[in-house]
């Protein structure tokens, strides 16, 4: 019985992880700027993802856990020529479930968000 018990207690929790991890949302960033971006970061719901630098034409993203009631991404980096790009944009909030935001750098290091 102990047994039973224990394994349906695994099961549960393994099964509650997954669930959870399944439901996070995500973001993504493509540089269009035509230059590389260095020192790319993204600020999102007290979570801190360093990216370093973006080849022209590349995208990279991260899954992320919704915490509070709302959060906005705080976007920097700098792009090749010297032009600072620092942002915040996008608007998340707690109703949001498995939503991918999308956010595009552009050659004036200025970021529109995709929808």
């Amino acid at each position: 019985m102990r047994r039973r018990i224990f394994f349906i207690g695994v099961l549960s929790a393994t099964a509650a992880w997954f669930g959870r991890r399944a439901l996070r949302n995500m973001f993504e960033i493509t540089n269009r700027s035509g230059h590389a971006l260095q020192g790319l970061t993204v600020e999102v719901c007290g979570s801190v993802f360093d990216f370093g630098d973006l080849p022209a034409g590349q995208s990279v993203g991260k899954q992320f856990e919704m915490e509070g009631n709302e959060a906005s991404f705080h976007i920097t980096g700098r792009l090749h020529g010297g032009t600072m790009v620092r942002e915040h944009c996008g608007y998340a909030v707690w109703e949001d479930v498995v939503k991918v935001f999308r956010f595009d750098i552009q050659p004036d290091g200025s970021i529109d968000e995709i929808r």
